[in-house]
């Protein structure tokens, strides 16, 4: 009569315990080895706000920060913006009446929107949008963004981190600060 613990079975069971921790070692890999392939082809188009650097100008930006093309991207503004006050909307530039065939990685496209002191935050507190695009595959994408102008206001509060940017930076506060002396002198 034998035993569990003779050093044969011993020796069995722990070669079964390392093959099936390999085995599942190598499933875990290729499944993030999946996953990484799949995120190389990805296209992922976004739209955010954005402001020049002497913080006068906002404009809005659509990119594609996935490694990936994507293909007949078009944006739909749902809550439209009047440019610069005049009759012209965001909906009548191309990308968003009639979109673009291709959207390569890292493309970027911007819109001038309005300039700071004309943003009514009352009247028209953001912008919203619905993209939609296809990726390698033809499977199609759909990404909604409303905007809030105010939060982009408030990010823009502090100093410029690089020194180009700073310059436009400083002339904009003298400018801010011998108007205000000017007013103040009358």
């Amino acid at each position: 009569m034998e035993t569990w613990t003779t050093p044969q079975n011993i020796l069995s069971f722990a070669l079964v315990l390392v093959t099936l921790a390999y085995t599942i070692t190598s499933v875990l890999t290729w499944l993030e080895s999946r996953a990484t392939r799949k995120q190389k082809n990805e296209p992922n188009i976004i739209v955010y706000l954005r402001s020049n650097v002497s913080h006068d100008t906002l404009y809005v930006c659509v990119k594609n920060i996935g490694e990936g093309c994507a293909r007949n991207v078009k944006v739909i503004p749902i809550k439209d913006y009047s440019l610069f006050g005049k009759d012209l909307k965001l909906g009548n530039f191309s990308l968003f009446s009639e979109g673009v065939n291709v959207f390569p990685p890292q493309f970027e496209m911007i819109f001038p929107l309005d300039s700071w002191s004309d943003v009514n935050l009352e009247k028209d507190p953001y912008v919203q949008f619905t993209v939609f695009y296809t990726d390698l595959q033809d499977l199609v994408k759909q990404n909604n963004f409303k905007l809030p102008f105010r939060q982009l206001k408030t990010l823009y509060s502090t100093l410029p981190p690089m020194a180009e940017e700073r310059i436009p930076y400083y002339l904009n506060q003298i400018h801010k600060d011998l108007k205000q002396i000017k007013d103040s002198c009358k």
